[in-house]
């Protein structure tokens, strides 16, 4: 997964163990958690939590495999749509909601 994400990504990645993506088709700013349940935050343009997505693949698919998965579908234009039409849609949680 590493591999996959910019200097910015990976640098943000080791130190909070979470990284920021740009949706290829939407420009809404999402923030992928290490996890694979309701781990993709999307984010307000101020930062604050609108809501967490859920979006996982059929098998026992390895953690960083998911979210290298779900950074690839995101940034990418031809499939973030589908994608967020998979994903189910989740309240912020209180802990999580600012940045």
């Amino acid at each position: 997964m590493l591999k996959l994400l910019n200097q910015k990504q990976r640098q943000e990645f080791r130190e909070v163990r979470h990284f920021h993506v740009v949706g290829g088709r939407t420009g809404n700013r999402y923030r992928i958690h290490v996890g694979s349940i309701s781990n993709i935050d999307v984010l307000h343009r101020n930062g604050t939590v609108r809501h967490r997505l859920c979006v996982q693949p059929t098998g026992d698919v390895p953690t960083y495999d998911v979210m290298a998965a779900q950074l690839l579908h995101l940034q990418d234009p031809d499939t973030e749509l589908r994608f967020l039409r998979k994903a189910n849609v989740h309240p912020a949680r209180i802990e999580n909601y600012t940045f």
